[in-house]
Parts: structure tokens; sequence; C-alpha cells
């Protein structure tokens, strides 16, 4: 299961970091999206209904809590931004804002109606997942189903694999909102002016990798005593290094916390330096 589930993993990050950019700009590119990761659940439910046995409870768990909502949820975001861009209004900047805003309003309705399970899932808590996460359970116990629950297919659905995936595409959509607002309101205008290197240098490495590297310099609060904003510091990492990140880099971080190995590029980079630290020690033992 892990090896399969990897496989479907990798080819949506491919696609992610090929086309990870501005969304809004390339309704093609949403659409393609959105047949791959069609696609790519047809086939996750092909393999877990009709060839793959769970070998415990806890395999079937982790598949329904982590790895089908992690796919899933980025079939949601893409569906969402789809229709979002559709029925962009195209009247003046207050009626585009009012839309963006009333999406906004819809995301924190579904929170308020899925406090219990939000606190529940965001908690880290296991002592539910049973109920939650195994097929076959009584859905009773549940505040708050969702409208097509009966509709479902019960060999490939739990209680809440769903509401797990729809928090996660809810993060990427409020993320994606947040950033067509900011462009609204004109609140990124000119810092990529300010920010602007004597010489650059070309980055030529990943760029989910690079988005690992910034959150994790954010995190040490190492840029200007930790007041630095994630817009101020992406700008000046796109200038530096001669690349652009996407609108929505915030969604890419989501991504990388649903990696089997979270850190895998800070991971390389304490590894090479390790090594390249060795070296200069046997150097000097020689001398």
């Amino acid at each position: 299961m892990e090896q399969f589930v990897e496989k479907l993993q990798e080819e949506v990050e491919l696609y992610l970091q090929k086309n990870g950019g501005r969304l809004n700009d390339n309704p093609a590119k949403t659409k393609n999206g959105i047949f791959l990761l069609e696609d790519i659940f047809r086939r996750l439910k092909s393999f877990v209904v009709e060839e793959y046995e769970f070998k415990s409870t806890e395999e079937e768990i982790k598949f329904f809590k982590e790895h089908k909502p992690g796919l899933f949820s980025n079939l949601i975001f893409y569906r969402k931004v789809n229709n979002l861009e559709m029925n962009r209004p195209t009247g003046g900047k207050r009626v585009r804002q009012e839309y963006f805003r009333k999406e906004l309003e819809n995301i924190n309705d579904y929170f308020n109606k899925n406090r219990d399970f939000y606190h529940y899932y965001r908690s880290g808590n296991t002592f539910m997942d049973e109920v939650f996460f195994l097929r076959g359970q009584n859905p009773e116990v549940l505040l708050n189903l969702e409208t097509f629950y009966f509709e479902r297919d019960p060999l490939f659905s739990t209680n809440c694999d769903f509401k797990v995936a729809k928090i996660l595409a809810n993060d990427m959509l409020e993320s994606y909102i947040r950033e067509e607002l900011d462009k609204l309101e004109d609140k990124d205008y000119g810092l990529k002016s300010l920010f602007q290197p004597k010489q650059k240098l070309t980055w030529t490495g990943n760029k989910a990798d690079l988005i690992e590297l910034i959150y994790a310099l954010i995190e040490a609060k190492v840029f200007n005593h930790g007041k630095a904003s994630l817009k101020e510091v992406v700008c000046y990492f796109e200038n530096v290094f001669n690349i652009e990140l996407g609108t929505n880099p915030s969604r890419t971080f989501i991504e990388l916390c649903l990696r089997k190995i979270q850190t895998a590029f800070i991971n390389r980079l304490q590894d090479l330096l390790l090594k390249r630290m060795e070296k200069e020690n046997k150097k000097k033992d020689k001398k």
C-alpha cells in the first residue's frame, strides 16, 4: 500500500512542481490538473476496492486518515479554484473583493459546523480513530455528517475521511483566496522592486525545496528579528534567485507537510554539510 500511494503522490508532486504557478492565469492548467487528479483518484479507488486487502486496522486507519485525504484534498482544491475562477465577477474591485470574502465566510462556516472534529484532528488525537477512519462503523456518534453521506461508496469511504480532505483543501483554498485579496488590495505592489540584489543567481533546484528552506528560515526568525512576513521573504528570494514561486507558496508548504519525509531537502542539506565538515576535519588531521 505504501509503495502504491507513494507512486501516486510522486505523480501529483511532479505535476504541482511543473504547474504550481498562477492557476487563475491559466484555466487549461487547472482543468488538466483536475483530469490528472481524477485519474489518480480512480486508480486509488480501484486498487483499494478490487485488489488490496488491508493487513491491519492500523493500516486501514492510516490510509483513510492520511493517504486518501492527502490525495483527495488536491482534487477538491483544484475543482474549487476552477469554479471560483469560472464564476469570478467582472465588476469593479469591490465586487471582486466581496466575492472572495464570501468564499472565506463559507470556509469559516464549515469550520464552525465541524469545530469538534477540527480540534480532534488538529490536536493529533487518536482515541476515536476506529469510529472515524474504519469502514462500516456506526455514524450515529457523529454530530455532523456530510450531506452526501449515504451516497458514498462504503468500500472506499469512512465516516470522516472526506472531512479531513475538506480541511486540507480549505487550508489551501483559504491561502489562495487571501492571495487574490492581497492582489486586489495592492498590498504587495512594488514589493519586488524593494528587493533587487546587485547580481542575480538562478535557483536551479526544486521549487518545493526552496519553499521548504524559506519556511525553515522564517521559523528560525533570522530576517528582521523575526518580523519579516512570508510574502516579503518569498519576494526577496524570487528576486535574488531569479525564480517564480507562484502566488500560493503556503499551498506548497501544506503539500510538504503531507509528504512521508516532510523535511527531505533540509535533511539532505544537513547530510551534505556534515560530509563537507568531515572532509575538512580529515584535512586538518593530515596536517
